[in-house]
């Protein structure tokens, strides 16, 4: 098995085991690259909104901002910056009108995409 086909195996493994794989420290520690190449193929079998929770979650991660507490504007801007370069995979249409309702609230869906939200 050569390097490329080890890659297309793991995704595959990953997309079928999407939801319990985005509860691991695997995912928390992906690099951004390899976050937006499994997040830019459509057959992930969870709902977007839990995607985007996901993202949130490997977000705050990588700023090393605590999971559980409210965040407060530095963080928030923090965790813009670290989520704008995969945001974009998130299909928004998708989310219900309470979930988009409840994010946009938060403040934390950096400005060219919350823009288009409104």
């Amino acid at each position: 098995m050569n390097l490329n086909q080890l890659l297309d195996s793991s995704y595959q493994f990953i997309f079928q085991n999407f939801e319990e794989f985005i509860k691991t420290s695997f995912f928390l520690e992906l690099e951004e690259n390899h976050l937006n190449s499994i997040l830019s193929n459509d057959i992930i079998p969870i709902n977007e909104f839990e995607i985007f929770q996901s993202i949130i979650k490997w977000g705050k991660y990588k700023s090393n901002i605590n999971q559980e507490k409210e965040l407060d504007k530095k963080e928030k801007e923090n965790l813009q910056n670290q989520i704008s370069n995969v945001i974009d995979k998130i299909r928004f249409i998708d989310f219900s009108r309470q979930e988009l309702e409840d994010i946009l609230k938060e403040d934390i869906i950096p400005n060219q995409f919350s823009e288009k939200l409104i």
